[in-house]
């Protein structure tokens, strides 16, 4: 048998109401227009939060070219094994800066911007600025 509170927000998603407040919810979703932004703009807020602490530790600034416009900037795997770290923490952002802050900001961890990011993918582990030299 269901609980009292999940027969009331059951109650209230069948009368096609929000399931924070009595507005109607936007259909096909389970919240109103206003309580959609509100967590939008929350978890926003938050990931900003999480990723300005893990720059603050690794140096917001690219640790191949130098450039540090934050705008560019990306969280990369030194080992190259991001794709399994992500099947661990998860596919958000918010979830894989979270692991990193979890896991005590480890070494295998630096910021680069996103054309080293991906030129290191594209090219064996290793940025296109490295062989220019």
């Amino acid at each position: 048998m269901p609980s009292r509170a999940t027969a009331y927000t059951h109650a209230k998603r069948d009368k096609g109401l929000c399931q924070n407040c009595v507005e109607p919810r936007v259909p096909g979703k389970s919240k109103c227009q206003r309580h959609l932004d509100y967590f939008a703009n929350f978890m926003k807020a938050k990931r900003a939060r999480l990723k300005a602490r893990v720059f603050e530790h690794y140096g917001a600034v690219c640790a191949c070219c130098g450039l540090g416009d934050r705008r560019f900037l990306s969280v990369d795997h030194k080992n190259n094994d991001g794709g399994e770290r992500r099947k661990i923490s998860g596919p958000a952002s918010i979830q894989r800066y979270n692991d990193v802050i979890r896991r005590g900001f480890p070494d295998d961890i630096q910021i680069l911007c996103f054309n080293c990011n991906f030129g290191r993918a594209q090219n064996s582990g290793v940025c296109p600025h490295k062989e220019m030299v």
